[in-house]
């Protein structure tokens, strides 16, 4: 993924609150794994789910009679009402019987980047459905819910982000199977991790190890778009993606990879001494870890040497450190930690009581490397009487405040300044009042409700600087600014836990880079209602694309996408569907560049410039690849590690990919026959430090890139 445009590794960091967020902690299975029950599949990557405590008394709702009056119009579900039906997807007959569980996940109501508190699912109450396949629950208003469905013959069902005011159609298939092997260096490996997980949900379908010969199979699987995946300590993390069908067999031949080890100490910055079990990864979430020993020392195995690579280490108490490891992972890393920053409080309501249920965390952006953001996210416990802590605050970042509880409105400062290593800050009561909202829905320009789109909202209480003296400093936190919804089958969205302030709402379409925006104001306590958001329908692009020999594009059963790109800089996305077609839909007017951006290996698709909206017919041709290659060097006249782009002639809008060399700053990178254009490269580690070279051709395998620092003379030759 690190060998793609920078732009679109932030689109993954942004995107990181779906699948790749969520903790990636496996349970042992058995081999083979049967269908998952309701309690098995509960063991999803979002931890096990617990019950209620204290579950609202209306939690489930007996199914009840419809009038069937023929005068009378269909009821609907009140804001504070959840309503489904299940049925077989095959004949749409309704299915009596199956258990339907209400669950909520508290982290699906923000931007949440805490992988432990990603576990904490609750069950707050059980119901069967009926006769005719309905089943009701009462919830509270705009809070966003997952239902778990099972019926016997069928694959368990999760649906994610609902909330009342609806009516949910939950459509049971029989059940699909995935069965594969994991091998290392050529060989089947035993006791390998795999997870299977729904494409941008924080929901695991099936979880379990390899058995001997590395074999593995689960059966009774939900029919969606999935990930394999396999996280082994010892290797770098490898998976495939798969489109599950009711009933279908699907497999999966996973290789992989021991990637490098990483050797290393952690040590107390002021002593010197070792310090115990600090927690090391190749990651700022810390996904997988490496301890450290009684001596400080550590082994991290298995990190991918893809171009960028930014070792983390932290330890509790202690402010977290980072060192950017890119071409340097033989190199023994020493972190020296130095005591962090502490921060505590006490929340309150408008009436100055404790609030004792509420999440609180300390958070502060950083820049790991050249386009790369990082995020140090440090959870504050609250206590029994609203008090909170915070520990290991970096003194050379500014953090910022974030607290949300049930029923209130998220709240969210820039904290007054940086603190010095040790240093304890006490914000005194931090008052949370009542919850405002924002309801609306999004339509197309016909008045078609739009369903299924993801709904943003993004912005903080409006005295978020009130804590800081520096006005010109904006909150830097950007993950405490958005949340997120989906629209219902009526193309409503509801949101709920907002503060007094201004906000924006952000309509993700599908396949398109940018959002649909508009601007409401929201009151403390009070519901902003009525806000309607239109999606114009736009113009649409459709062809065909095809091999060179014929072959249709898109049956391979990996899926494969084209981008339409504006001369703005938008991009739009299609899917190749069996048989090689095609759509672009929703464009604007305007001429557009159509490239593949990552084409199967081997293959390459030259540019189609000017593309005009509205064209249709198209035949794209996927040719086989030329190469060009070289070296780069480094002011001294030494290979060094390093990132390639190239961009054709012509081409000044489409997508260009980052290459990484190997370790002596070598490259060999697919091209088409007919390219001419440019070819750069820059330091791994240092942006700055680039260099390109023009009117490179294809086959020109001997290009010399020299780095020098910014400012000196050198150019590619």
């Amino acid at each position: 993924m690190r060998q793609l445009t920078v732009a679109l590794v932030l689109l993954v960091v942004l995107l990181a609150m779906g699948l790749w967020w969520a903790p990636r902690t496996l349970q042992p299975a058995l081999e083979p794994v049967v269908a998952p029950t309701a309690d098995a599949a509960a063991q999803t990557e979002a931890g096990a789910v617990t019950k209620a405590v204290d579950a609202p008394q209306r939690s489930a709702a007996e199914p009840t009679e419809v009038d069937g009056a023929a005068t009378q119009a269909a009821p609907q579900p009140s804001p504070e009402e959840l309503w489904g039906r299940v049925i077989v997807a095959a004949s749409g007959a309704p299915v009596a019987g199956a258990e339907v569980a209400l669950r909520h996940r508290d982290a699906d109501e923000f931007w949440n980047l805490d992988l432990d508190y990603g576990k904490r699912v609750t069950e707050i109450g059980k119901t069967r459905s009926a006769a005719d396949g309905t089943f009701r629950f009462a919830v509270p208003r705009a809070r966003q819910h997952q239902l778990y469905v099972q019926a016997a013959g069928f694959a368990p069902v999760t649906r994610t982000h609902l909330c009342g005011g609806t009516e949910v159609v939950v459509e049971l298939t029989r059940g699909a199977t995935v069965e594969g092997v994991v091998r290392a260096a050529g060989v089947g490996l035993a006791d390998a991790p795999v997870r299977i997980a729904i494409e941008g949900e924080s929901v695991a379908l099936a979880q379990g190890r390899t058995a001997a010969g590395g074999t593995f199979r689960f059966t009774g699987l939900q029919p969606a778009i999935v990930f394999v995946q396999v996280k082994s300590p010892d290797y770098s993390e490898s998976w495939q993606r798969l489109e599950l069908v009711a009933g279908g067999v699907h497999r999966a031949e996973i290789d992989l990879d021991p990637g490098k080890a990483v050797r290393g100490r952690v040590i107390e910055k002021t002593t010197g001494a070792p310090i115990v079990d600090a927690e090391v990864s190749d990651s700022w979430t810390f996904q997988r870890v490496a301890r450290t020993g009684v001596d400080g020392t550590f082994v991290l195995r298995g990190v991918e040497d893809d171009g960028f690579v930014c070792i983390q280490a932290q330890a509790v108490g202690y402010a977290s450190a980072f060192r950017n490891a890119t071409g340097k992972l033989d190199e023994p890393l020493e972190f020296a930690l130095e005591r962090g920053g502490e921060v505590v409080g006490r929340l309150v309501d408008a009436a100055g009581a404790p609030v004792t249920t509420a999440y609180v965390a300390i958070a502060a952006n950083f820049a790991e490397g050249p386009g790369m953001q990082g995020c140090d996210w440090l959870r504050a416990e609250v206590g029994k009487d609203g008090r909170f802590v915070a520990l290991g605050l970096r003194p050379e970042l500014h953090y910022s405040f974030y607290a949300r509880g049930e029923g209130l409105g998220t709240r969210t400062y820039l904290l007054p300044r940086q603190l010095p290593s040790g240093e304890r800050l006490n914000l005194g009561d931090v008052v949370l009042r009542a919850a405002g909202g924002v309801e609306g829905r999004v339509v197309d320009d016909a008045g078609n409700a739009l369903a299924g789109l993801t709904v943003g909202l993004r912005g903080a209480n409006g005295d978020a600087q009130a804590w800081c003296p520096d006005r010109s400093r904006g909150l830097e936190v950007s993950q405490f600014q958005g949340r997120s919804g989906r629209t219902d089958t009526n193309g409503t969205f509801r949101f709920t836990g907002v503060s007094a302030g201004s906000y924006t709402i952000g309509i993700r379409l599908p396949n398109r880079s940018e959002n649909i925006a508009q601007g409401v104001h929201v009151r403390d306590g009070e519901i902003t209602r009525d806000v309607e958001v239109v999606v114009p329908r736009g113009l649409s692009i459709a062809g065909t694309i095809a091999y060179a020999d014929g072959r249709a594009v898109g049956d391979e059963g990996a899926q494969m996408h084209l981008t339409a790109t504006m001369e703005s800089g938008e991009s739009f996305s299609a899917r190749v569907r069996p048989g090689g077609a095609f759509t672009f839909e929703g464009l604007d007017a305007g001429q557009f560049v159509i490239t593949m951006f990552s084409p199967p290996s081997g293959w390459v698709l030259a540019p189609m410039l000017s593309v005009r909206a509205g064209t249709t017919g198209i035949r794209l041709v996927l040719e086989p690849a030329a190469f060009l290659g070289g070296q780069v060097l480094d002011a001294a006249g030494k290979g060094i590690k390093a990132r390639i782009w190239v961009r054709q002639r012509g081409n000044e809008r489409g997508s260009s990919a980052l290459h990484a060399t190997d370790d002596e700053g070598r490259f060999r990178i697919e091209v088409p026959a007919s390219f001419v254009g440019t070819v750069g490269a820059h330091d791994a580690t240092v942006w700055e430090v680039q260099t390109k070279a023009d009117d490179v051709l294809a086959g020109q395998t001997d290009l010399v890139l020299t780095l020098r620092p910014p400012g000196a003379p050198g150019v590619g030759r």
